[in-house]
């Protein structure tokens, strides 16, 4: 409800009246009629930097943001790459094949959405309404390469306990606010350093004419 008094009608909303029983992909699932082109696919508890998205963007589709940095978590989407592309998705990867973090953004071609559609029905109807999404873009991976982005480096966060809230208050949003130097500033701190310059350099002329 928050979020609707914040958002309002900016958006279309869809509810899982199932939530109690089910899980991600099963909501997943209930955007097949609405989604008919690219699809950008993300956690709704992401705090992350903008060039996140940027660099992900940038590939054109079927690809996916993960932290090479991170993925030690019980809790952790963890991936496995083969030559770049997605392998295996899972929080209970071995040790040996974690590659990184999987941080919850992904970007579908169209075709590919429908793909990912079509096996979210499929593992519905056999039975895996408790699973991921991931399980999902697990399966579509071993038919579509799926590149992977590795974003280490750049500040995010998946807010899941008190401890990710109190590490996005206090480490991921004051870097996401540090102002960077815009064109307009960098023109200004330009212009500033020359007319300064400039005053040095005429008091120092007239200094010296005097001495002279």
């Amino acid at each position: 409800d928050k979020i609707v008094d914040e958002v309002g009608s900016q958006v279309e909303y869809l509810y899982n009246h199932h939530w109690e029983e089910t899980n991600s992909l099963y909501s997943f699932l209930l955007a097949r009629a609405w989604v008919d082109h690219d699809l950008l696919l993300m956690n709704c508890d992401l705090l992350l930097h903008p060039n996140i998205l940027d660099n992900l963007l940038a590939t054109g589709g079927d690809a996916f943001v993960y932290d090479s940095s991170s993925g030690e978590g019980r809790e952790h989407m963890k991936v496995r790459l083969v030559d770049g592309k997605l392998k295996e998705m899972s929080k209970r990867l071995l040790q040996s094949d974690i590659d990184g973090e999987n941080v919850g953004m992904l970007y579908f071609k169209s075709e590919t959405a429908t793909r990912l559609f079509n096996i979210a029905e499929e593992l519905i109807n056999s039975g895996h309404t408790s699973d991921w999404v991931g399980s999902a873009v697990e399966h579509l991976a071993q038919d579509i390469p799926l590149t992977g982005v590795d974003i280490a480096g750049l500040k995010w966060v998946e807010v899941d306990s008190a401890f990710d809230l109190e590490k996005a208050r206090k480490e991921v949003l004051p870097a996401l606010k540090k102002p960077g130097l815009t064109r307009t500033q960098f023109v200004v701190s330009v212009t500033t350093i020359a007319v300064l310059a400039f005053i040095f350099l005429t008091a120092f002329v007239s200094w010296f004419s005097t001495e002279s």
